[in-house]
């Protein structure tokens, strides 16, 4: 990938990191985060970014396994948590939602779809993924990594039906360069709005790329499944699940299954 348009299209990260192959990007995030705060390292500045051309050992939340080619697009952002706004929506939400906007203005449709709490569905498939990691050494650090299937080709393989990509969606082969700029540039340009936005606007954005409206989910909520009627994002970026009358509020969990759109 072409790190000298990185930098220029991206002012605001300080260093780039790029690899042939990584177990993890969020992995290589982590412990550089740790060097630079417990080596006390001069050369190690935040933002960063650490790109992957091949990641063999991703995982996305929960320890769910994550494997990108170099059809993907894999990379982490490391930023000091003081300098990001404070909120009640969960980062990997807000971070999803700037992502498929920024997916659908690629395409001039509205393809792409937000899921609960980290995924970005296109066609009833997965075509991105996120985890948003925070370590704590002298300082607090957030680490979002996120994994795009830009051109992969799935048609035909039968353990990956569930999933998508770019290329397959919109019909042509992209620049991994050119989307790895426009998505941070969304991200940035998210939390920049983020400081002046209200509350009810990212509702009323996220209503409008919602994958779950009208569907029954099966949640994972510890070590007990819960399931219901998807009755919209509560105000902190929860699920409310209805069931028999009865609403059920989910802050953190993991969706296991979910059934047809009904209107």
């Amino acid at each position: 990938m072409d790190e000298t348009e990185i930098r220029r299209q991206l002012p605001f990260i300080r260093q780039v990191y790029q690899f042939e192959e990584l177990d993890s990007t969020n992995d290589y995030a982590k412990s550089l985060v740790k060097k630079a705060q417990m080596e006390a390292a001069e050369n190690i500045h935040f933002p960063a970014l650490i790109l992957a051309i091949k990641q063999t050992k991703g995982r996305g939340r929960r320890g769910k396994s994550w494997y990108s080619s170099e059809d993907s697009l894999t990379f982490s952002i490391i930023w000091e948590t003081s300098t990001l706004p404070a909120g009640k929506i969960p980062f990997a939400l807000k971070s999803g939602l700037w992502l498929a906007e920024e997916f659908n203005r690629l395409g001039s449709k509205d393809y792409c779809q937000v899921k609960w709490p980290n995924d970005v569905m296109a066609a009833e498939k997965k075509i991105s993924g996120l985890l948003v990691e925070q370590v704590m050494q002298k300082e607090s650090f957030t680490i979002l990594g996120c994994g795009i299937n830009v051109n992969n080709s799935f048609s035909g393989e039968l353990g990956h039906i569930d999933r998508t990509s770019l290329s397959e969606q919109l019909g042509h082969q992209f620049d991994k360069t050119e989307v790895l700029i426009r998505v941070c540039q969304s991200w940035m340009a998210g939390l920049q709005f983020e400081n002046n936005a209200s509350l009810q606007e990212f509702h009323t954005r996220f209503e409008q790329l919602d994958f779950l409206v009208g569907r029954w989910l099966v949640v994972q909520v510890g070590d007990s499944k819960v399931q219901g009627r998807y009755a919209g994002l509560g105000p902190n970026g929860e699920i409310q699940l209805k069931d028999d009358g009865k609403m059920r509020i989910i802050s953190n969990g993991s969706i296991l299954n979910f059934g047809p759109a009904m209107t």
